[in-house]
């Protein structure tokens, strides 16, 4: 993961150079500890690794296309408000068309959201996939729609698969001087052709 990181540093610095600086620090072995706790689960290694590089990162637009990486505690705290949407009824039953790798909820408490945008979507790591998903596979949480793709089968694929794409271009950003902020080609960042 770090070899990773260090990929995606070098990209922003050449392309998003302003953005680097939106990096949080690295959170501790303790503080993952602690929200492992909090969320009663213990995160895939490859989730230990990320957040050992950095705890996070925001800014107005979107850290990577319109996604931001939530730190530790924006997990913990965004896992508790969704918990409490299915606790509240806001989702009905909570059930939804299940498929062959997601199971049929609307939320599922096991799922670990890492970056969300800045309209209320998340990705997730799944820690409790349908028959034939995988643990750990990285899903697509949208608050309006009960599509739930499988974008990844892990964290370090996704991460992989995203720096990839910025790295052969086809995903650019450009900086907007009328909003002030980074524009990218590609803001949904979700699912590539290769």
């Amino acid at each position: 993961m770090t070899k990773l990181w260090t990929s995606f540093r070098n990209w922003i610095k050449q392309h998003t150079p302003s953005l680097l600086e939106e990096l949080e620090d690295a959170a501790s072995q303790w503080d993952i500890k602690e929200a492992e706790e909090e969320l009663e689960t213990t995160f895939p290694d490859d989730l230990k690794q990320f957040l050992m590089e950095h705890n996070g990162g925001q800014v107005s637009n979107g850290l990577i296309g319109n996604w931001d990486l939530l730190s530790l505690d924006e997990m913990v705290e965004a896992s508790f408000d969704m918990d409490e949407h299915v606790e509240d009824g806001d989702f009905g039953s909570n059930q939804r068309p299940e498929s062959p790798e997601v199971k049929g909820m609307w939320w599922n408490p096991n799922w670990i959201p890492f970056a969300s945008s800045t309209n209320g979507h998340f990705l997730c790591l799944d820690m409790d996939p349908a028959e034939k998903g995988s643990s750990g596979q990285v899903i697509a949480y949208f608050y309006d729609s009960g599509e739930r793709p499988v974008l990844a089968n892990s964290l370090k694929d996704w991460f992989e698969h995203t720096i990839k794409a910025l790295e052969e271009g086809k995903i650019t950003a450009n900086w907007s001087e009328e909003l002030k902020e980074w524009r990218f080609s590609h803001p949904g960042f979700l699912l590539f052709e290769d």
